[in-house]
């Protein structure tokens, strides 16, 4: 097993295996699903199906308890100023459909992005990596 990281082992060129799940799976079938390979990631897709912003951040969860990063399919490349607020609920990777043009590109990069690269701003208790602790969630009720 690698020490490196999912972006890290894409940035290197290695092998990296996902596998495409419903964005609503209790637990149990999500852990049969992922027990039928060594997956590196599981993909979720919003592009063709129903999703609202609370059950990706659930199914995130889900998948960060479990130990396995999320790739999300935003549902179009006019959605791409919304990067930012995507990755807030968890995801750790997410896909643009159908991009076509190298500004779809560069506007994607800059709300995925924190400053100085991107104009991503700060926030999301839900962002993959960070550690939900009492004390940032409690937050809204100091």
């Amino acid at each position: 097993m690698s020490n490196k990281n999912l972006k890290q082992r894409i940035r290197d060129g290695d092998q990296v295996l996902g596998v495409s799940v419903p964005i609503n799976p209790d637990r149990d079938r999500l852990e049969r699903i992922l027990s039928k390979d060594n997956y590196d990631f599981v993909s979720i897709d919003s592009q063709h199906s129903a999703y609202n912003e609370d059950t990706l951040a659930q199914f995130c969860g889900m998948a960060s308890d479990i130990g396995i990063p999320v790739q999300f399919r935003i549902k179009n490349i006019r959605h791409a100023y919304l990067v930012g607020n995507h990755l807030d609920l968890g995801p750790s990777g997410i896909e643009i459909p159908q991009v076509e043009d190298e500004t779809t590109v560069d506007e994607a990069l800059d709300y995925f992005y924190y400053p100085q690269r991107g104009i991503r701003s700060w926030g999301g208790v839900h962002r993959y990596g960070i550690d939900e602790t009492p004390d940032r969630l409690d937050y809204a009720t100091a």
